[in-house]
């Protein structure tokens, strides 16, 4: 008799996991958070320097939330560095105290034994792409740009590198810029009623992912291995290259491949006709039957401002 035919029908079933309960996660992460707050409020320990208390406040609120299981343990691991690198980057350099140790420095320290700042923020940045993904946020922008271009067919190849060089601040992936950009491009197409063959289409998509291409230089957070690339600038320089010196030398470059581009696609594949009938009424329905901004789309949009601004 086999293995199988002796467990009886109604037998031995896997035991499951008890998950926590919702008001176990609300209380154990109210406690994490008191604990946090009272750690920083208390007067500075002799001895301590600030970093080093707000280290010690971090390490209480991990306590509490591992032990209690308020949270995952893998976004615990995110909200932890976070902490470390905002709290770190914000308090005075031991060493000097007239200067804050800085949010690079900072990073730094919260990922040091497992990566580097470069990888992290690769990482963020394919967080953020998938947000904009989900969200429908980059299509908006992409159907914004697009109805303020026109109909002809000249100002929708602008349009579409115009889109690729807005989404490039906002979305920090190419494949993520050309995911959103591309199903728009060949909507238009179908709703102009272009061949799909033609060279009016073949011109569109192909200036669409090579814009995308060419801005993967101009901005630091436009592509991964930008960030891996400054890693490695860190690690063996001990030099960091700000996101504003990046754009200084590098934007003039993709500006000036980007009107490269224009005239050698519109040169080498004409579009059949000047003008797109309907054009500016299909992208404008499109853009109608997205309906108003969401909730999550706003908050997304503040939050890549934000990221601008640091």
């Amino acid at each position: 008799m086999s293995i199988a035919q002796q467990i009886p029908a109604g037998g031995v079933t896997p035991a499951k996991a008890k998950l926590p309960s919702g008001a176990s996660i609300g209380w154990g992460l109210l406690l994490g958070l008191a604990v946090f707050v009272v750690i920083l409020a208390l007067p500075q320990f002799h001895g301590l320097p600030i970093a080093g208390q707000r280290m010690l406040a971090v390490f209480g609120f991990a306590v509490v939330v591992w032990v209690t299981e308020a949270l995952d343990y893998t976004i615990s691991a995110i909200v932890i560095s976070a902490l470390m690198a905002f709290l770190l980057g914000l308090s005075p350099d031991p060493a000097k105290p007239q200067a804050l140790i800085g949010t690079v420095q900072g990073l730094t320290t919260a990922m040091s034994g497992f990566g580097n700042a470069a990888l992290t923020l690769v990482a963020a940045a394919l967080f953020l792409a998938a947000a904009m993904t989900v969200t429908g946020l980059d299509r908006r922008i992409a159907l914004v740009v697009l109805s303020r271009v026109g109909a002809r067919a000249s100002h929708v190849v602008i349009g579409a590198i115009v889109v690729s060089i807005v989404l490039a601040f906002l979305v920090p992936s190419a494949t993520a810029r050309a995911a959103a950009i591309v199903p728009i491009m060949m909507g238009i197409v179908l709703a102009f009623g272009v061949d799909k063959k033609g060279r009016f289409a073949g011109l569109l998509m192909i200036t669409t992912v090579q814009a995308v291409s060419v801005w993967n230089i101009g901005i630091k957070t436009a592509a991964a291995q930008n960030m891996v690339a400054v890693g490695f600038i860190q690690r063996m320089l001990g030099q960091d290259i700000t996101w504003i010196s990046w754009l200084i030398a590098a934007a003039p470059f993709s500006i000036a491949m980007s009107i490269g581009l224009y005239f050698i696609m519109m040169k080498m594949m004409p579009p059949e006709t000047d003008e797109i009938a309907g054009g500016r009424q299909v992208v404008q329905e499109a853009l109608a039957n997205l309906g108003p901004m969401t909730g999550p789309q706003k908050r997304l949009l503040l939050v890549s401002r934000g990221l601008l601004g640091f």
